[in-house]
C-alpha cells in the first residue's frame, strides 16, 4: 500500500516559522518496499534561528494475507 509523509509545523512563539522540511518531503511516497524500521524526521526552525528536530521511525512489516474459503 502506498504512503505518503504528511506533516506540517507551526510557530507558537513571536518569531515566526522559517522552515518546515523532512527527510522525505510533504506529500512524496514512503518507501515501503523493504522491510523493516526506516528513519523519519521533521526538522522546524524559527526566525530567532532556534530547531526542533522530532524523529518519528515507521516499521515495514511483512503483510500477512487472510484466506477464506466457503464450502
Amino acid at each position: 500500500t502506498p504512503l505518503t509523509a504528511d506533516f506540517d509545523c507551526a510557530d507558537t512563539g513571536g518569531s515566526g516559522l522559517a522552515s518546515c522540511t523532512g527527510t522525505i518531503s510533504d506529500g512524496q511516497p514512503l518507501d515501503t518496499t523493504t522491510l523493516g524500521t526506516h528513519p523519519f524526521s521533521v526538522t522546524a526552525s524559527d526566525g530567532a534561528g532556534l530547531l526542533s528536530i522530532v524523529d518519528r521511525p515507521y516499521t515495514v512489516a511483512q503483510r500477512r494475507d487472510l484466506a477464506a474459503s466457503v464450502g
